[in-house]
């Protein structure tokens, strides 16, 4: 005698494995916005910090320039000082500044943030007045110092997801932190 499944007992295994879907898939669907913000905040760190470095070991200033429009995707360049730039053999570096570029720096290519990822805050330190531009710059002196700078990098339409980006005032170490941190001014305990 032949044994299979019944009709009834199909059903009952495909209704099982739909309330599992309903239970589990969310969650794994939530983790994705906070996994690609934390990635790219992790990844903005580490590119300041090794322009910091870099800063430091050529005694020039280096950066990061970010643009914020309302519609489009927020994207950032890094900005290099135009003595250090090296042209390939055979190839010669303009002395013109491109149309979109800058008379101090050398500037990369543009680097946008991924779908739905976006710059949520630029905090860029009291002495840094907003220009009322989409544009800010975080750049380390030739000692890689700069004054505190914080990124908030965050998922629209969802607020809880946020890392920040923080660029320690006077050292400008850099660090990533979950949530949103709070802009503090440099106290005498900085300076040792």
């Amino acid at each position: 005698m032949e044994r299979g499944f019944t009709l009834l007992e199909l059903v009952f295994v495909v209704l099982i494995i739909g309330i599992m879907a309903q239970l589990i898939l969310p969650t794994f669907i939530s983790d994705v916005p906070l996994a690609k913000v934390r990635a790219e905040a992790q990844k903005l760190a580490a590119l300041l910090d090794y322009l910091r470095a870099e800063s430091r070991l050529q005694s020039e200033r280096y950066g990061v320039e970010i643009e914020t429009p309302e519609r489009a995707p927020h994207r950032y360049r890094i900005l290099l000082p135009k003595d250090k730039v090296l042209a390939r053999e055979g190839e010669k570096l303009e002395d013109d500044v491109p149309p979109d570029g800058r008379p101090d720096f050398f500037t990369m290519a543009w680097q946008e943030l991924p779908e739905g990822v976006y710059f949520r805050a630029i905090h860029i330190g009291a002495l840094e007045r907003d220009k009322g531009t989409t544009l800010r710059e975080v750049s380390f002196d030739p000692r890689g110092r700069t004054s505190q700078k914080i990124l908030e990098v965050g998922f629209r339409d969802q607020d809880e997801v946020v890392y920040s980006v923080v660029v320690a005032p006077l050292s400008g170490a850099v660090s990533v932190e979950k949530g949103s941190v709070p802009f503090r001014t440099a106290t005498d305990g900085d300076f040792f």
